[in-house]
Formats: structure tokens, C-alpha cells, sequence
């Protein structure tokens, strides 16, 4: 019985230490198709919902990261009328805070819409979006992007050394929008000889009942908010 004891407690280390792995790896494999099936869905209301989509992408990140490496990203907004493209994107999630997504974010990213009378370049740093998810009503975000360079059609449009932003949407029966913006050494081409410098910009918007869909454009999305009496501040 001793011996059967002794034998017991050598390999209660190793019993042990499989079953952490066998619970590690189920969950890290269950998350990656919860994650592949929910991906694969998004990508069929880009005439809905905001949406992405890639060349060919790829799930790494075991144990304790989900890893999506995203060539050829094209983000759809605006039911699908404005597309984001960056030159590259990569989002992870880590354990244990799976409600916290980062992206990460190279440029240049190329803006286009059907109502833009040319595709908009943003040239910018590598950038990093945080992205908290508390529950599926309340999402924020926030990021900081440098060394901006905004053309269009090869046209200088501006530039911006900094820009700080922070958003909080909140879904409900009357959605809620807030958005905090900090931006340092601003200019503005208004043509080839004339400039608008600003060295420090800083903007706060809150806007409650806000449209449940992005509309096209600016101004068909703030048409659409004063239909429901969107209120700013």
C-alpha cells in the first residue's frame, strides 16, 4: 500500500498538469471556431453592419492569446457604401481579459465612397485601437494615431502631428454617442499657398437617440439623426 501511495503522490504532478493542459486547449480551440463561426457571419451584412474582410486570414495566439492576422484588410461602413483599407491589420484578444480586443493598424489607409469625388489617403504610424467590450449594448474605444497625412487625388488636404480619440456607444432604446478628440499642430491646406495652423485642437460631442444604421455620408447621417431628434451637445 506504501508503494502504491509513493507512486500516487509522483504522479499526481503530471496527472495534474494534464488536465490543466487538456482544459487549456479544449477552450482555446472552442474559442477559435466561437470566433471563426462569428467572423464568418459578420462578412454576410456588409449591407448591414459595419464588417471586414480578408485576402486569407489566419488564427494563431495558443495558449492565451486569439490572434487574427488580416492581409488585405477592406473594413465596410455606411452599409457597405464607404470602405476602409488599410495596408495591414491584426487584432488579438488575451487572456484574461477577453473583452478587450486590440488592433493593430498600418498605413497608408485609403477611404472611398461612391459620394467622395476622389478615394482619401491617411497616411499614418503604426497604430494600436483598444477596444473594450463590456457587454454587447456597451462598446468604447480608444486610439492615438501620429505623423498624419491626409490627400485626396494627390491633393494635400492637411495634417496633423497628433490625434487622441476616444468613442463610447451605448445601445439602447435610445442609442448614445460619445466622442472626445485631441489633436496637436493641425494644418489645413486650404490651397497651394494658404494654410490654416492650429497648434491645439480639442473637441468633445455627445449625442443621444442617435441613428441605429451609419448612413452614406455626413450629412444624410446628421439628416437621419435630426429625424429622430438627436440631441447634441
Amino acid at each position: 500500500m506504501a508503494a502504491k501511495t509513493k507512486t500516487w503522490k509522483a504522479l499526481w504532478p503530471i496527472v495534474t498538469a494534464l488536465v490543466v493542459f487538456a482544459l487549456i486547449s479544449g477552450g482555446w480551440f472552442w474559442l477559435q471556431g466561437e470566433a471563426q463561426s462569428r467572423f464568418a457571419e459578420q462578412k454576410r451584412h456588409l449591407d448591414r453592419k459595419p464588417s471586414l474582410l480578408c485576402s486569407n486570414e489566419t488564427w494563431s495566439g495558443y495558449p492565451f492569446q486569439m490572434k487574427l492576422d488580416c492581409p488585405d484588410p477592406v473594413i465596410y461602413l455606411s452599409r457597405g457604401r464607404t470602405k476602409l483599407t488599410p495596408k495591414s491589420l491584426k487584432a488579438i484578444v488575451k487572456a484574461p481579459s477577453l473583452r478587450t480586443v486590440m488592433v493593430h493598424v498600418t498605413g497608408p489607409t485609403v477611404i472611398t465612397n461612391d459620394r467622395l469625388t476622389g478615394p482619401i489617403e491617411i497616411k499614418h504610424a503604426p497604430t494600436t485601437i483598444h477596444i473594450h467590450i463590456k457587454n454587447p449594448d456597451l462598446i468604447s474605444a480608444q486610439a492615438e494615431l501620429s505623423s498624419i497625412d491626409i490627400t485626396q487625388s494627390g491633393t494635400r488636404l492637411a495634417n496633423i502631428d497628433t490625434l487622441q480619440i476616444g468613442t463610447r456607444f451605448e445601445r439602447s432604446d435610445e442609442h448614445t454617442l460619445d466622442i472626445e478628440a485631441d489633436i496637436t499642430n493641425l494644418i489645413i491646406h486650404a490651397d497651394e499657398r494658404q494654410q490654416v495652423i492650429l497648434a491645439a485642437v480639442a473637441a468633445v460631442i455627445n449625442a443621444g437617440n442617435v441613428p441605429r444604421e451609419p448612413a452614406a455620408d455626413g450629412a444624410e447621417w446628421l439628416k437621419a439623426a435630426a429625424s429622430l431628434d438627436t440631441q447634441f451637445n
